[in-house]
């Protein structure tokens, strides 16, 4: 049913656009069935122990090709054929089968600036490099915004000095939009920050709290009893909360209190025979 829903909504238009639907892939379906062997393929650190793992060579294999053949950036994954010619200075036996129909055709490279003029312009694709210093270009080495995350981590793109000039004049782009940039991304580590100290809080209630504490009736009804069990994985019933001989009678009483509060069968029988009574008479 999911899947007819979202070949319906594919290429549907919206919005002078056209939306694009997708549906998670079963597990049954899964390119990879083997979850379990290939968890311990990527978990095992031993060489000679990954290798006795069964799939290890088909696995490896998989692994080994993607690695050669494709390029990774912040927003883009993209398969280059004959992208092991140039991390390995040879074509694989796949590439060599599977060669070029037509002639062969060279890879675009990406956009880089264009410091001879004035104003924010890049290099006609012709003159634009594919590599740097003899190097290949790495990835979103010129994307402003993977650039702008990166050096405000590592503390070098502050706000109030030059570094929002710098940044503007490399990668040609407005200072007002660096700084913007800079600004959401502290907003949102403030805002996790926040999130997170919220987590910690409820967490050391929850693992503050005693057996009394809680409202046991209003869990059972809600069913909300299994939450309960996150709280004591989590440490939050310790070895000190467990009542010891020298205050048995304490919690001995504690039941006994919260035994007589709590609703019997006759009282919860009365209660459905009294809505009984009450539907007849409407």
């Amino acid at each position: 049913m999911v899947r007819e829903v979202a070949l319906r909504v594919d290429g549907a238009p919206c919005m002078g656009e056209y939306m694009k639907g997708f549906v998670a892939i079963r597990p049954s379906d899964a390119f990879f069935w083997n979850k379990e062997y290939l968890e311990r393929f990527y978990k095992t650190q031993s060489a000679d122990t990954k290798e006795k793992i069964p799939g290890y060579y088909y696995m490896q294999k998989i692994i080994e090709f993607d690695c050669d053949h494709t390029e990774s950036g912040e927003l883009y994954r993209e398969y280059v054929k004959h992208g092991c010619l140039e991390k390995k200075n040879q074509l694989c036996d796949w590439c060599k089968e599977h060669n070029f129909v037509g002639p062969s055709c060279g890879r675009i490279p990406r956009p880089f600036p264009n410091y001879n003029k004035d104003d924010f312009h890049y290099l006609d694709v012709f003159d634009t490099p594919m590599k740097i210093d003899g190097k290949p270009r790495s990835p979103d080495d010129m994307q402003p915004r993977a650039n702008i995350k990166k050096l405000v981590k590592d503390k070098k793109l502050i706000l109030g000095d030059n570094s929002i000039e710098v940044f503007s004049k490399k990668f040609i782009i407005p200072e007002t939009q660096v700084i913007e940039a800079v600004k959401h991304i502290q907003e949102n580590a403030v805002a996790a920050n926040l999130r997170n100290e919220e987590r910690k809080k409820r967490t050391k209630e929850k693992r503050g709290k005693k057996f009394a504490d809680y409202d046991w009736k209003a869990l059972i009804e809600e069913g909300k009893l299994s939450d309960l069990h996150n709280v004591y994985c989590e440490g939050a019933v310790v070895a000190d909360e467990v009542p010891s001989s020298e205050n048995d009678s304490d919690s001995e009483n504690e039941l006994l209190d919260l035994n007589e509060t709590w609703p019997s069968d006759s009282d919860f029988n009365n209660t459905d025979s009294t809505d009984a009574d009450e539907a007849e008479q409407a």
